[in-house]
This record gives structure tokens, C-alpha cells and sequence, in this order.
């Protein structure tokens, strides 16, 4: 009887984890940068990113390879542990045309199913969506937008045939905007330029990064940038 009881309690705990795991957090949604923090120093011990993506053409999906690269770089710069889970979005939310900001969160929202939880789990959730179409005119040539506190886009049409190779470094450069690498919006410092972009066109934080140069190969933070990180 008694160990009937312990199993029982260990189910329903377990069920409260997917429960809860899967209930909407608010601070998810917050400004850009809102996590930084907890990204690089805690309290959570791991980051799952969920990963989303579109099936209408198989060319745009994400590169497994590509993202295990990313992973090991998320793992270097901020000491958690991290997995992913890859899903895919039905067609009938893709557009016909561009993406603008409010379909994008739109698409976030009706897409997620995996959230931070710090009592059950003790883990921050990611999603990254890759987007079918482009962003709207005149961004139109953004290969990847940082929408919120935990939310990537990619836009892989746009880069998959002229360097399927940047699929990590353009991951890398969206997670340092959620670690709030020169914030959004601010004003200029000696390395960043007051948009949300490093001054350094070598940097990976670069508003154009450069494949050619090898901070953005290597995907490493400068030492500057690792400064702003430890100052979290």
C-alpha cells in the first residue's frame, strides 16, 4: 500500500511538470533581453529549445547539424545544459506574402507548447521558429529576427543556398540579442552602436555578420562582449 501511495505521488507530480511546463509564462513573452540574466546566471540548471518549422518546403527546415553547433555554443556561454525538440507547423499558418511583427508573435503564440518552469524542471524554454517567406519590406533581407525574451525567428529561404553554413552563426547572433548584447535600443557605447548591433564588423554581433571572418566561424564573443555577460 505504501508503495503504491509513492508511486502514485510520482505520477502525479509527473503530471504536473508537463502541466505546468506547458502553461503559458508570462516573463516568455517579455521585452527582448528580460531573461539575460537568467540565461547566463541562473537559478535554472538547463535550457530546452523548441523548435518549430514549416514543412512546405523541405529546404528551409532546420539543419540538425547546424544546430548541434549552436547548442555546444549556448552551452560555452552560459553553463547550462541544453536539449532540443523539433516540431512541425501545419501549413495552414504560413503566409502567402511577408511576415510582419504582430503575425510573427501571432505564430509564436499559437506554435509554443514549451515554457521556463523553475519549480518543475528547473528550465528555460527557447522557441525558434523557422518562418516560411521573408520579414516585411523594407527588413526583407533579415536572415533572422530575436522576437521577444525567448523567441528566434529564422528566415532560412533567404540564406539556404547562397551559405547554408550560416545557420549556426545566425542562431548564435539571435541568442546573444536574448542575452541582451547591446540591448535593443540604446545609446552608442565603444562597441555597441545604440540599435542593437556591435560597432566591429568582425563581431558576431555584428548587424552584418560575415562568414569570412572568424568570430563568426569560431561562434565566439569577444572579449568585451563576455565582459557585458559576466557584468549580468
Amino acid at each position: 500500500m505504501k508503495f503504491s501511495f509513492i508511486v502514485m505521488s510520482v505520477l502525479l507530480v509527473a503530471a504536473l511538470v508537463v502541466v505546468v511546463v506547458r502553461t503559458p509564462v508570462a516573463a516568455d513573452f517579455g521585452q527582448l533581453g528580460n531573461r539575460a540574466r537568467d540565461f547566463v546566471k541562473g537559478p535554472y540548471s538547463s535550457i530546452v529549445f523548441e523548435i518549430d518549422y514549416f514543412t512546405t518546403r523541405p529546404e528551409i527546415a532546420p539543419n540538425q547539424n547546424e544546430v548541434a553547433r549552436f547548442l555546444t555554443f549556448v552551452e560555452q556561454y552560459t553553463g547550462k545544459k541544453t536539449s532540443v525538440v523539433y516540431q512541425t507547423i501545419s501549413s495552414s499558418l504560413a503566409t502567402t506574402g511577408h511576415w510582419d511583427d504582430n503575425e510573427l508573435r501571432a505564430l509564436d503564440e499559437q506554435t509554443r507548447s514549451a515554457y521556463s518552469s523553475f519549480l518543475f524542471g528547473n528550465v528555460l524554454a527557447v522557441h525558434i521558429i523557422y518562418a516560411n517567406g521573408l520579414y516585411e519590406p523594407p527588413d526583407n533581407d533579415v536572415t533572422g529576427l530575436a522576437l521577444r525574451a525567448t523567441t528566434i525567428v529564422i528566415f532560412k529561404g533567404l540564406f539556404e543556398t547562397i551559405a547554408p553554413d550560416a545557420e549556426d552563426a545566425i542562431l548564435a547572433h539571435e541568442f546573444g540579442h536574448l542575452l541582451g548584447l547591446c540591448g535593443q535600443f540604446g545609446d552608442p557605447s565603444s562597441i555597441c552602436d545604440g540599435a542593437g548591433h556591435a560597432k566591429d564588423a568582425a563581431s558576431l554581433m555584428a548587424v552584418k555578420i560575415d562568414m569570412r571572418v572568424p568570430a563568426v566561424q569560431e561562434l565566439r564573443f569577444s572579449e568585451m562582449e563576455v565582459a557585458m555577460l559576466n557584468a549580468l
